[in-house]
């Protein structure tokens, strides 16, 4: 089967994206200016490169550069890294950063770089990202306990962890489901106009 036909999770969310969500992240930009914004931007483009640089070091040699990453992986045996996953029953697909074990239990994992610590209140569209992953690996049989956020912070020599059990996961993936209807709508929405524009 050729997964890679079907949207990736990352495209879903995006396409689906609120209006409100938008609009906040359209005032932040002129509140503080677009030059400043751009360079936040790119920071966060540097950041997320530098995460996937050390754990993929770490995962090959079990060492890496970053000491606050390095002190966090050696918590876990790293069983995978960037892999791809895909729900044939959804007809979504995506990559997962890793699936880590820790005291007999299998986590799935995902990294992510911020400028400063985060409140459950302020995770956006990451869980939800993390539950799409998580039911397309048990759409395939695998074994995972639960599902964990592990945000590296600027400046703090501690990742911040967020857990989330399978109730949670639950809850946050019937909005994915949702928003994958509404990406569904939207497509259409879209084909028919180009073939309106056809005619």
């Amino acid at each position: 089967m050729n997964y890679k036909q079907f949207p990736t999770v990352s495209k879903i969310l995006k396409a689906t994206e609120s209006e409100e969500s938008k609009l906040a992240l359209k005032r932040w930009a002129e509140n503080i200016g677009e030059a400043k914004a751009e360079q936040i931007r790119l920071e966060s483009f540097s950041r997320g490169n530098m995460i996937d640089s050390n754990v993929a070091e770490y995962f090959v040699t079990g060492n890496c550069t970053n000491n606050v990453l390095k002190g966090y992986l050696s918590q876990f045996k790293i069983l995978e890294n960037e892999v791809e996953c895909w729900s044939e029953a959804n007809k979504y697909w995506g990559r997962f950063d890793q699936k880590l074990s820790k005291d007999g239990r299998i986590i799935l994992n995902d990294f992510k770089g911020t400028g400063k610590p985060k409140q459950k209140q302020w995770l956006g569209d990451n869980p939800v990202q993390l539950s799409a992953y998580y039911f397309a690996l048990l759409e395939q049989g695998q074994q995972i306990d639960y599902a964990q956020l592990s945000y590296v912070v600027d400046g703090k020599l501690e990742v911040q962890k967020f857990v989330f059990g399978h109730n949670d996961l639950k809850g946050y993936f019937q909005e994915f489901l949702t928003r994958l209807d509404l990406y569904k709508d939207i497509q259409a929405a879209i084909n028919i106009q180009g073939t309106t524009k056809l005619i």
